[in-house]
């Protein structure tokens, strides 16, 4: 049995590396994938560290992070230029040193012991440089593989010694090249997906699956974790767009879910609706005409596979603000500032059947419905190397 260790970490990391594991399941028979959840290969203490902080940065403080990020891209950045692709080699210890100093090891190579892994795949830049180093360190035999579940190149993922990347875009495969990696190392595939994304359900049917009228509906998202100004936006659509459906989701935030039931009630909107965490939102978004949320790479290509626009807002100023980016210049979806520019966008697109259909075909050609499979054959044909 060949085994494969994902690291894995929160939010849509996690979505990408089961999307994985459950192509690996359904066609490898001879392949077994163990997902890593952080708090095993980064510690307990790390791990609450780095999601406690994240959290806080979504719900009440995204500056705050914006100024971690690009210092931590900057010195990363920096230091690669300075070691250079002779980091890359196993020769000099004291380069070596540098990097794993930075990571706590010792925990992966506790995982590599334990099921000698054909490959190592991250899914988040946190435990992709963790595995370089450890591999680095210890003379791992595995390889090691980042999955960038992204619309532009996080730098942070970025690491001499890798075997091998999968990105979304040609984009960022030509932002690689400033690090000199070779051409053959980035593979041009796509996010992962569950493959209920890729079947397309009836509309009608779908609405009535959640109990909502046969009008046109609009959902509400700001991640797993709820973030972003979704309150706002919800009270501002449901006071606003009478003849719709406003499905708003608070994902595994509680305490958002009660403040926007209280506005729901306070507003006596019948039009409303609020959800707490699903795992429907394949079919949610088959009930769906628009989706308004954070430009997170996963939630957006569900919608893209699903051919829902997406009208992306608040941005977290780290590779999401990137994301953005990437979708204004390709003209992927629409992006609003606050809750009144998002009601203008959300008139544009249930009123202009042209200009509808115009997001619908751009996001249509974009998604990369084989993404997954792709992804699963390339790390499969590292083991058969």
């Amino acid at each position: 049995m060949n085994n494969i260790v994902i690291l894995s970490a929160l939010g849509g990391h996690d979505v990408a590396a089961r999307a994985i594991k459950e192509q690996f399941d359904l066609r490898y028979d001879d392949c077994k994938v163990i997902i890593i959840p952080m708090e095993e290969y980064a510690g307990r203490m790390l791990t609450h560290i780095n999601d406690g902080f994240y959290t806080f940065c979504c719900r009440f403080a995204p500056w705050m992070f914006g100024v971690y990020f690009k210092f931590m891209s900057a010195r990363l950045t920096r230091k690669l230029r300075r070691l250079g692709k002779k980091y890359s080699q196993h020769n000099d210890g004291s380069l070596i040193k540098e990097e794993s100093s930075l990571f706590p090891v010792k925990k992966l190579k506790n995982i590599y012991d334990r099921f000698e892994p054909k490959v190592i795949v991250s899914v988040q830049s946190m435990p992709h440089g963790l595995a370089v180093a450890a591999k680095k360190r210890h003379k791992f035999n595995s390889k090691i593989v980042a999955v960038i579940s992204d619309y532009a190149l996080d730098k942070l993922y970025v690491r001499y010694g890798c075997d091998g990347y999968v990105v979304d875009n040609h984009e960022m495969k030509k932002d690689f090249k400033a690090f000199n990696f070779e051409d053959e190392k980035i593979k041009v595939y796509g996010l992962s997906a569950f493959n209920k994304f890729l079947v397309k359900n009836d509309k009608e049917k779908m609405r009535k699956h959640f109990n909502l009228p046969d009008r046109k509906t609009v959902i509400i998202t700001g991640g797993s974790f709820g973030s972003g100004k979704t309150k706002d936006i919800f009270e501002h659509l449901i006071q606003n767009f009478k003849d719709i459906n406003v499905v708003v989701i608070a994902g595994r935030n509680e305490k958002l879910k009660r403040k926007l039931e209280k506005i729901k009630e306070k507003n006596k909107a019948e039009n409303g609706f609020v959800m707490g965490f699903t795992t429907e939102f394949d079919k949610l978004l088959d009930a769906a005409d628009v989706m308004i949320c954070k430009p997170g790479a996963m939630s957006v290509n569900e919608s893209f596979l699903k051919g829902v626009p997406v009208i992306s807002v608040y941005p977290m100023p780290s590779v999401e603000a990137a994301n953005v980016k990437y979708f204004k210049e390709k003209n992927l979806t629409m992006c609003a500032d606050n809750p009144k520019d998002v009601a203008e966008k959300l008139s544009i697109l249930l009123n202009d059947e042209a200009k509808y259909e115009e997001y619908v075909t751009a996001i249509t050609n974009h998604a990369k419905k084989n993404a997954t499979k792709n992804i699963a054959d390339y790390i499969y044909s590292l083991i058969e190397k």
